[in-house]
């Protein structure tokens, strides 16, 4: 059965209840889990550019954004059910090609995510982070 799981996570309300039946498979399986957060890469907008350039601090808040917190919380969840993990974080425009490529890096044999899915017109043009991966 599986045996690693990795876990995408991004603090909103629909991803802790991920991290919560994740951490709930794992300990059913005897999994191990990675979460992951990818954190947008700040630096590649003309807004990150102009806050680098008038506030280094500033940027750099932004560019970490609320990972330690996020993937801290999920830390919690695992270690209060017991459950071996780890935890790594990305930047990068694309958290869809982050999640896969770590799951390969640590050969991950389940991926469980959650979707915010999209709707009407704006759910025909782009596709989500989920379908993607």
């Amino acid at each position: 059965m599986y045996q690693h799981i990795l876990v995408p996570i991004d603090g909103t309300s629909i991803s802790d209840l991920n991290v919560e039946r994740a951490v709930e498979l794992a300990v059913r399986l005897g999994a191990r889990v990675t979460f992951v957060h990818a954190s947008a890469d700040v630096a590649a907008s003309g807004d990150g550019a102009l806050i680098h350039a008038v506030s280094p601090d500033s940027f750099a808040d932004m560019a970490v954004g609320d990972t330690n917190v996020v993937l801290t919380k999920a830390s919690a969840v695992a270690r209060a059910a017991g459950v071996s993990y780890q935890l790594a974080s990305r930047t990068s425009g694309h958290a869809d090609e982050v999640i896969v490529e770590l799951a390969r890096q640590f050969a991950c044999d389940l991926i469980v995510m959650a979707s915010h899915g999209t709707k009407g017109l704006s759910g025909w043009l782009h596709r989500t982070t989920t379908e993607r991966v």
